[in-house]
């Protein structure tokens, strides 16, 4: 059963897209809406608006797998995870 955060999945090619995410060790590459981040995590908020404030398009994720940065920004623009995908985490 996959878990939703709505019922209609964002689709990401609607508006220009504002963030990248890279890892170390891959070309796995990950876009996303600095502002639709924001509205889902505080985290995001803070990082792209607030005290924390990054400055660059690109970010390297060093604390994390790719699979699950993947599965909490799909999760985040509505796509749901699966219980699968939170077992292989």
């Amino acid at each position: 059963m996959a878990h939703q955060l709505n019922s209609k999945v964002l689709d990401i090619n609607l508006v220009p897209l504002d963030i990248m995410f890279t890892f170390h060790d891959s070309k796995m590459q990950i876009p996303a809406h600095k502002s639709i981040l924001a509205m889902a995590s505080p985290v995001f908020s803070k990082m792209f608006y607030g005290s924390l404030k990054e400055t660059k398009d690109i970010i390297m994720i060093e604390e994390t797998t790719e699979e699950a940065f993947a599965s909490m920004i799909g999760f985040i623009y509505g796509k749901g995870i699966s219980e699968g995908t939170i077992e292989g985490l």
